[in-house]
């Protein structure tokens, strides 16, 4: 089983230059378009198309070792403690990721696409709470039921954090006059998610920075993280009145940076599920 899956693994090398390749070449053109004032529609085409590559790679790169699906529960968490469970959490993150960015980048649907983003990042906060006991390896001697248990009281508990934060920042904008709508409430709960996952995924690196799954997942998050704060500057104008002259250049620099970031960050995402089986065998 081990050496089947070596060779499946050294396949997803030359599977991970090639994928490497064309995000480069992709990314870059979608820079110039955007830069220069290109096409629109094709800069749309190019960056929908980046997202659906990350979202296919994590599906091979998944496979790369598909064998450890069909060990028994206790062989499971003893030869790669949630494994199966942290790739298939990655890739249902990055499918609904696809989805949330045909709904705003494709259809212009800003609300549903938060909503899914929403999805998103409750699916990296349950990964998360994995990797942190996977890492602590404080569930090890537990039974499966126990280790069930144990995840769920953890991820409630870190449900909880993000609700009491978002409503307490819904509350201090009410009080300074700010007008809540559905989707600023929702904008404020998804920024809440994905601070809090970003500051435990960048835990989890300085923790244990020789993990490269974890490396690549942190900064994939950082990035992410620096992209939404660039989608809040692009739309300030809706919530904060400022003079004419500084917004548009806050637009102008926000709108090119939204991209620049998130691009790589899902690549670094999508890159991480090839590393995760590595770690979870041994290599790495």
């Amino acid at each position: 089983m081990e050496g089947w899956c070596e060779r499946r693994y050294q396949a997803m090398n030359y599977l991970e230059k090639v994928f490497l390749l064309l995000q480069t070449i992709f990314y870059f053109s979608f820079l110039y378009l955007d830069i220069t004032n290109g096409s629109i529609r094709l800069s749309i085409v190019i960056k929908y198309t980046i997202i659906i590559l990350c979202f296919c790679y994590a599906l091979l790169a998944g496979s790369a070792c598909k064998g450890i699906v069909f060990f028994t529960p206790k062989e499971q968490l003893a030869a790669g403690g949630f494994a199966v469970a942290d790739t298939l959490l990655l890739q249902v993150g990055l499918f609904f990721t696809m989805i949330s960015d045909l709904f705003i980048l494709v259809l212009d649907y800003y609300l549903y696409g938060v909503l899914v983003f929403l999805i998103v990042q409750q699916l990296y906060s349950l990964r998360l709470v994995l990797l942190k006991a996977d890492n602590s390896g404080k569930t090890t001697n537990l039974s499966i039921k126990e280790q069930r248990s144990n995840l769920r009281l953890r991820y409630l508990k870190r449900l909880i954090l993000q609700v009491g934060i978002a409503l307490t920042v819904c509350l201090v904008l009410m009080i300074g006059k700010v007008t809540l709508d559905r989707l600023l409430v929702i904008s404020v709960f998804y920024f809440i998610c994905i601070l809090t996952n970003t500051i435990t995924a960048i835990r989890l690196v300085v923790k244990d920075p020789g993990r490269k799954s974890n490396l690549l997942y942190g900064i994939g998050m950082l990035l992410f993280l620096m992209c939404d704060i660039n989608v809040g500057l692009f739309n300030l104008s809706g919530f904060i009145t400022m003079p004419e002259e500084i917004y548009g250049v806050i637009f102008s620099i926000s709108s090119i940076l939204m991209w620049t970031f998130y691009a790589p960050s899902q690549i670094l995402i999508a890159l991480s599920s090839h590393y995760t089986k590595l770690r979870k065998l041994g290599g790495h």
